[in-house]
């Protein structure tokens, strides 16, 4: 790889902190990686780099990142978008459209952002 992968730590804070807490971490992040629309505004704002997740809603319906520097990774299948808010029952068996970006892509993106630093 390129050297990186020594050095990168991930934290997972789900359900572990309140919107207090959650924007100190992030204050503190070189990155974030996250699905939460909140998570990733309060990152932008604090001018933090991040890749954003989209699954059962869409980038087009304006919760995406907005800075140049940042990012999203989804797919586009069938049933994408399902939902405005994404909180709608999925029809698939599964999160399909969660399921189906990739690890190795998102790791990628998260390397890549993180050695233009």
């Amino acid at each position: 790889m390129n050297g990186l992968e020594n050095e990168v730590r991930f934290i997972n804070l789900q359900g572990k902190t309140n919107i207090t807490g959650t924007t100190a971490v992030i204050r503190e992040a070189d990155l974030i990686l996250s699905n939460d629309t909140a998570t990733v505004h309060i990152a932008e704002a604090l001018d933090k780099r991040v890749l954003a997740l989209f699954g059962p809603t869409h980038e087009s319906f304006g919760f995406r990142p907005h800075l140049n520097k940042n990012k999203t990774a989804s797919v586009q299948i069938s049933c994408r978008p399902c939902s405005g808010t994404g909180k709608d029952k999925c029809s698939q068996p599964s999160l399909l459209c969660m399921e189906k970006i990739s690890v190795s892509r998102v790791l990628d993106e998260v390397l890549e952002m993180l050695e233009s630093l």
